[in-house]
């Protein structure tokens, strides 16, 4: 398994992400390189790396660069840094099952077909988890609502479908997903990365559980709360003007997306043809840009937030 690269994002995770490291160093496959940065950590997660990085130096390497401020900009910059032949994400307080490594390697490998200059990426479900580890609902991909099965491009830019703590991907996945240059201009990068493999390769995803997601309230990105919590938030973010902000965002995001898809090399025909006709979603008029909206339906949650057409 020679050229497998783990990529870890770090920050104030001292609580969890020994953990984590371990979990990683206990797969079922051993033939792969653990890389970390910390990203401003002010807490004892610097010191928890270098006693892990002095431990095993073979397998461990600590990455060195200016905190970025956000975990896609981590992510990315780590996948500039590193080179490799595969390359898996992780979050620094979740919990890899034992074979998560392997099992998405596999997939991968299948996916390529020896084809290794074709983009590729897998991901599987996972489990949702309290703070002890203890399993609250057996498939993330449900409780969220999110259909895994549904990879075209207008899904995708609909509703990402693939957690990015997930994924495995191709070193052809990779190089072309950094052709996005500026990373502000998308949302996450499990999105930005599915989005690439499905414009101009292949996707797949393995249809069981391979790690614990763990909940402990301060997640950058979580599950779904309960229904309680979750209305509460929402009235706050009404109330508060942040859901509109939201929600406008998301639609820029959507239209950069286009537009960064549209400048890769190896789209295929069909879906070079489809992005130009969704770069009307970026139209200078606004009628233009509703009506794409419409025919595509790219506003996610059905008629409860048709109300966001108006942004557009």
């Amino acid at each position: 398994m020679a050229g497998s690269a783990v990529l870890l994002a770090a920050c104030n995770g001292e609580h969890y992400i020994r953990q984590q490291i371990d979990s990683i160093l206990e797969q079922t496959v051993q033939d792969f390189t653990l890389y970390i940065h910390d990203d401003g950590s002010k807490d004892g997660t610097p010191a928890i790396l270098a006693e892990y990085e002095d431990r095993d130096m073979e397998r461990i390497r600590i990455l060195h660069f200016a905190p970025t401020g956000m975990a896609c900009r981590n992510f990315f910059s780590m996948l500039r840094q590193v080179e490799a032949d595969y390359y898996y994400f992780s979050d620094q307080d979740d919990f890899w099952l034992p074979d998560k490594l392997e099992t998405t390697r596999t997939a991968l490998l299948e996916l390529e077909k020896g084809e290794r200059n074709v983009p590729v990426l897998a991901f599987s479900d996972l489990k949702v988890t309290d703070a002890d580890l203890k399993v609250t609902a057996e498939s993330y991909l449900r409780l969220t609502g999110r259909d895994p099965h549904h990879r075209d491009l207008v899904s995708i830019l609909r509703r990402n479908c693939a957690a990015g703590c997930t994924i495995g991907i191709n070193r052809a996945c990779r190089d072309a997903a950094l052709n996005i240059g500026d990373v502000g201009r998308v949302f996450m990068h499990d999105w930005w990365l599915l989005l690439t493999a499905s414009a101009c390769g292949r996707t797949a995803f393995i249809d069981r559980p391979l790690m614990l997601y763990r909940q402990h309230g301060r997640n950058v990105v979580g599950a779904r709360k309960d229904r309680l919590s979750w209305l509460k938030e929402k009235a706050g973010n009404v109330l508060s003007g942040r859901q509109l902000g939201e929600s406008r965002k998301g639609l820029v995001y959507q239209q950069n997306a286009v537009q960064g898809l549209l400048a890769l090399e190896d789209l295929t025909e069909e879906n070079r043809k489809l992005l130009g006709e969704l770069a009307g979603i970026g139209a200078p008029s606004k009628t233009e840009r509703m009506k794409m909206y419409i025919k595509y339906r790219l506003i996610p949650g059905g008629w409860k937030n048709a109300w966001k057409i108006l942004l557009v």
